[in-house]
């Protein structure tokens, strides 16, 4: 069965192709979002940097031909018939496929979502699930359509996310559970007995890229889920404003927490750093300059 597949940089994208390339799956072909002087660039001889590893690399590397999504539409639609691709996978990658596209494989394309469908569709789930501060993380494996994260369920699996990750660290563990799931997948679909799951619109949500405001914490949170959400979102670069007595204090950093009660004090500060109250728990975090 020849897949095509669509990514990006980043552990969501590469790690699955690097397992697809590892278990010598037939890839025809790589698609990528390029731009031109970016896609015409032959990195087989140069020596790049470990955290510049991207798909069009590992691709180059491997010899699998690329396509550069970019081109016009109709170019992207004759260079993927060319390839013929029976099923075309897609990893994070940010920009809708046109139905045109979509109809090209014959068993379809599939798309990985790092939350467990129908909830949290959107481009950046792992972001609104830190800050609701979700239990239950987890990937799903979907049918693509010309709705955004909406189509059939055909595999899912839970991740525990350990207190404190990075999104680097997330971003790995998500890969890892679209990896587990491959081979099953695979293999079902090859062999005709794959399963489908109608998502239940009742249950979706879609949340769109965060604001400003949106980095907002909360005294009433428990102090676990300020702590996740800030280590998790930190690369993003924002303040945490956090009111406490009718004070905005500008977190940055958090550094902490505990889970113990501390009902005498709303906070502490010594030099650059606070101790907060929750609900319940103590986090500890630095103060951003200003």
């Amino acid at each position: 069965m020849k897949i095509m597949y669509i990514g990006s940089s980043g552990a969501l994208s590469i790690l699955p192709l690097r397992y697809l390339l590892e278990a010598e799956h037939s890839l025809c072909a790589v698609g990528v979002d390029a731009h031109q002087d970016s896609f015409l660039r032959d990195t087989r001889l140069s020596i790049i940097a470990a955290q510049n590893e991207s798909v069009e690399m590992l691709a180059r590397m491997a010899g699998v031909p690329l396509i550069n999504l970019r081109m016009p539409l109709a170019d992207c639609v004759r260079a993927i018939r060319e390839v013929s691709p029976d099923i075309l996978l897609v990893s994070c990658f940010g920009r809708r496929l046109p139905q045109e596209i979509l109809d090209i494989p014959a068993h379809g394309c599939f798309n990985f979502h790092p939350s467990m469908l129908p909830a949290y569709r959107g481009p950046v789930p792992g972001f609104w699930q830190f800050r609701d501060g979700v239990e239950n993380f987890g990937v799903s494996l979907h049918r693509m359509t010309a709705q955004f994260d909406a189509g059939a369920i055909v595999a899912q699996r839970s991740v525990a996310m350990p207190d404190g990750v990075s999104n680097q660290q997330a971003s790995e563990l998500m890969a890892q559970a679209y990896v587990d799931l491959l081979p099953d997948f695979l293999s079902a679909l090859a062999s005709g007995n794959g399963h489908e799951t109608v998502q239940d619109e009742s249950a979706a949500s879609y949340m769109g890229y965060p604001q400003a405001e949106d980095f907002r914490v909360d005294t009433h949170w428990p102090a676990r889920r300020m702590y996740n959400f800030m280590r998790a979102t930190q690369h993003w670069g924002y303040v945490y404003p956090c009111a406490i007595d009718g004070v905005d204090y500008p977190l940055q950093i958090a550094h902490d927490f505990s889970e113990a009660e501390c009902p005498d004090k709303n906070l502490e500060i010594d030099a650059d750093v606070i101790r907060v109250t929750c609900q319940p728990g103590v986090l500890t975090a630095g103060l951003a300059l200003v």
